[in-house]
C-alpha cells in the first residue's frame, strides 16, 4: 500500500534509484538498491543501473572488499558495468566468483592493468585466481602479473603461484623486487620459476639483467635445463658467455654443449657438470672450442 508514496520519496532522493524501479527480480532489485545506498552513506560517486544484472551482487561484494580505501571503492562504483560489458560470457562465473578478491587492487591496477585483467580472464578463467593472489601485494607487482596472464603458460603461472605467494615477497627487497622485473620478460617465466625453487635473489638479478640482454629465442631454454640440471652456480656463465656462443656457434651447436653439460650435471653432479660447461677439459672444449 505503500508503493507508491515509496516511490516518490526515492525518486527525490535520487534518480539512481529510478532504475531499480525497473527490476522485477527481487533479489537482483535489493542488491541494486544496497550499491546505491552504500554510496550515498559513503558521499561517494552514485553509478548508473540500467539494467537488472547478475553482476550487481559481485558489484556489492567488491566494493564492501574495498571499503575503506576510498579511491578504490569510488574507482569500482565509476567503472564497474563498463568492465562487465567486457567480460564474455564463458568467462563470467569466474568473474563473478574472484572479482570481490580482486577489490582492493583494482585501483591500483588502473585502466590498462584492469584491461589486462579482462584480457586474461576472457583468454582462460583460471586466470583471475592467479591474479586475485596478489591483490594484497604491491602496485607494480599486481600490474605486473596482470601483464603475465595475458600472454604466459596458464600452469606455469598457477606454479608461480606455488612457488612464490604473496607472503614471500615480505621476506627481503629483492623478493618484493621479483614480480615487477619478471613482468618485463615475460617469456623468462619457466626460468624464473626454476630460479625462484632455488633463491628468489638469483631469479630477481637474472629477470632484471635479461631485460637489456641481447638474446636468441633458444636462449631461456638453454639457461633454464642448465639450472635445472645443475644449478643456480650457472647463472654467471648463463648471463655472461651463453649469448656470446649462441653468437658465435649458433643456437644448435650451443644447444648441443648445453645439452651434454646438464647431462653430466645431472648423471656426474653439479661439480662435473659445472666444469663442463666452464669448458675446463679439453674434451668439454672440443664440443665448443
Amino acid at each position: 500500500m505503500y508503493d507508491s508514496t515509496l516511490r516518490a520519496h526515492l525518486d527525490e532522493l535520487h534518480p539512481a534509484y529510478r532504475a531499480v524501479h525497473t527490476i522485477a527480480d527481487p533479489t537482483l532489485r535489493t542488491e541494486a538498491a544496497k550499491i546505491i545506498d552504500f554510496a550515498l552513506t559513503q558521499h561517494l560517486p552514485v553509478p548508473a543501473i540500467d539494467q537488472a544484472s547478475e553482476a550487481n551482487g559481485c558489484w556489492r561484494a567488491a566494493i564492501q572488499t574495498a571499503h575503506p580505501d576510498r579511491k578504490c571503492v569510488s574507482y569500482i562504483l565509476t567503472n564497474f558495468s563498463a568492465w562487465w560489458k567486457r567480460i564474455e560470457p564463458p568467462a563470467r562465473p569466474a568473474f563473478l566468483e574472484g572479482f570481490p578478491h580482486l577489490a582492493p587492487a583494482v585501483h591500483d591496477l588502473s585502466n590498462a592493468g584492469m584491461g589486462h585483467v579482462i584480457q586474461a580472464v576472457n583468454r582462460d578463467p583460471r586466470l583471475l585466481p592467479v591474479i586475485y593472489s596478489y591483490a594484497m601485494t604491491t602496485g607494480e607487482a599486481i600490474r605486473a602479473v596482470a601483464r603475465l596472464a595475458t600472454s604466459c603458460d596458464v600452469a606455469q603461472l598457477q606454479k608461480l603461484v606455488d612457488v612464490f605467494p604473496a607472503q614471500r615477497m615480505e621476506a627481503s627487497k629483492d623478493a618484493e623486487r621479483f614480480l615487477p622485473a619478471l613482468g618485463a620478460v615475460p617469456d623468462a617465466l619457466p626460468l624464473a620459476l626454476v630460479l625462484t625453487e632455488h633463491n628468489v635473489s638469483s631469479a630477481y638479478a637474472v629477470c632484471r639483467a635479461l631485460k637489456n640482454l641481447d638474446r636468441p629465442p633458444t636462449y631461456v631454454d638453454d639457461f633454464r635445463l642448465l639450472v635445472e640440471c645443475i644449478g643456480i652456480s650457472v647463472s654467471g656463465v648463463c648471463l655472461h658467455e651463453l649469448p656470446r656462443w649462441h653468437k658465435q656457434h649458433g643456437a644448435e651447436a650451443t644447444h648441443r654443449f648445453v645439452q651434454a653439460a646438464a647431462e653430466c650435471g645431472r648423471t656426474y653432479g653439479v661439480h662435473a657438470g659445472q666444469q663442463f660447461l666452464e669448458r675446463r677439459t679439453q674434451a668439454a672444449r672440443q664440443l665448443l672450442p
